[in-house]
């Protein structure tokens, strides 16, 4: 059985989604193919089984939401959870 997901997160400005792209495409590499669309991240992953798709989303979303809280935390823009 092939499974597959896309997820479409919703960035502030096209170039916070750049570098947010850039920032997890190394871990990407062979498991999650990324574009960036405007300030949207297209992100889609296949994978023989659920289990092996969900730990592979579980895995992409944690390296997206530490990308995203360290480039709000370089802008400044005070988003970030720990001050």
């Amino acid at each position: 059985m092939q499974v597959t997901w896309e997820v479409r997160i919703r960035c502030e400005d096209a170039h916070h989604a750049r570098v947010v792209n850039e920032a997890v495409a190394r871990d990407n590499e062979g498991y999650v193919e990324s574009r960036v669309e405007g300030n949207v991240i297209v992100a889609r992953a296949d994978a023989g089984s659920v289990y092996s798709l969900l730990h592979t989303l579980n895995d992409f979303l944690s390296c997206l939401s530490m990308a995203m809280e360290i480039v709000s935390t370089m802008k400044g823009d005070g988003n970030s959870s720990t001050g």
